[in-house]
């Protein structure tokens, strides 16, 4: 019986440690090509967190580069047609 309880709370407490690698690892799942605007939640302040905090910070450059890119791809498909 101490043995199954032991086996329990073992099983309950990497639950918990696994979670939030569950939570990056679904939502960098749910992230598209094209959808980079999703955030992964920030809770505490260990090597997770500052995984987290790399991962949205990576996420940000990655969606600023693309609506720079659009917005230039923008402007010149309308200087293109202004010309013709």
């Amino acid at each position: 019986a101490l043995r199954h309880g032991a086996q329990t709370l073992a099983w309950l407490l990497a639950g918990q440690l696994l979670a939030p690698i569950r939570v990056l690892l679904q939502t960098t799942e749910e992230i598209g090509s094209t959808d980079l605007s999703q955030r992964i939640p920030e809770y505490g302040n260990d090597d997770l967190t500052d995984l987290t905090r790399t991962v949205n910070g990576m996420l940000e450059r990655l969606e600023e580069g693309l609506l720079y890119t659009d917005s230039q791809t923008w402007k010149s498909s309308r200087y293109s047609v202004n010309l013709q």
